[in-house]
């Protein structure tokens, strides 16, 4: 399944059923709320699926060094820092993961987390449905993401931790 395709179907899908029933709850018509819900869910999914192909290939042709580092991994990925899911791009390199923002968000940061930090990497469901994210323990903190291919991640950390 194509990347695109996969963001728009896992954004739309709980888009669309909560707009669906919000507008079947305020007009007072299932039927309405179906179709208008379809018609969001389609419409959101795939303007997120634009914005992530977007966003990737601002971040590649916008390349960040990190010198004397060997990147494993990287991909777009949100942030959770409070209510926000912070936008961004997620590297994991031979010696941190470094998480850093775009422009587009309220809480712009940079985030780095030493690999041998790292005691834990786990998946977790964002919004409590979506399985899409990743969640970082170390000693004193965790951090949760949402990523693309988190079984990918999942895999590359776990191989860090042994």
């Amino acid at each position: 399944m194509s990347s695109r395709f996969k963001t728009a179907l896992i954004t739309g899908v709980p888009y669309g059923l909560f707009m669906g029933l919000m507008f079947g709850l305020t007009n007072r018509s299932w039927i309405a709320g179906l179709i208008l819900g379809v018609i969001s869910g389609v419409a959101f999914g795939l303007m997120m699926a634009w914005f992530m192909q977007w966003l990737q290939g601002r971040c590649l042709r916008k390349p960040i060094t990190l010198p004397g580092e060997h990147i494993i991994s990287q991909g777009a990925a949100n942030h959770f820092r409070g209510i926000e899911a912070v936008g961004g791009w997620l590297f994991l390199t031979d010696r941190r993961l470094f998480f850093y923002s775009h422009d587009f968000n309220v809480q712009n940061h940079q985030l780095s987390i030493p690999r041998n930090e790292i005691l834990q990497a786990e998946p977790c469901r964002t919004l409590g449905i979506v399985p899409n994210g990743l969640r970082i323990k170390t000693s004193d903190r965790v951090e949760q993401f949402v990523v693309q291919d988190r079984q990918s991640w999942l895999r590359h950390l776990a191989f860090s931790l042994i």
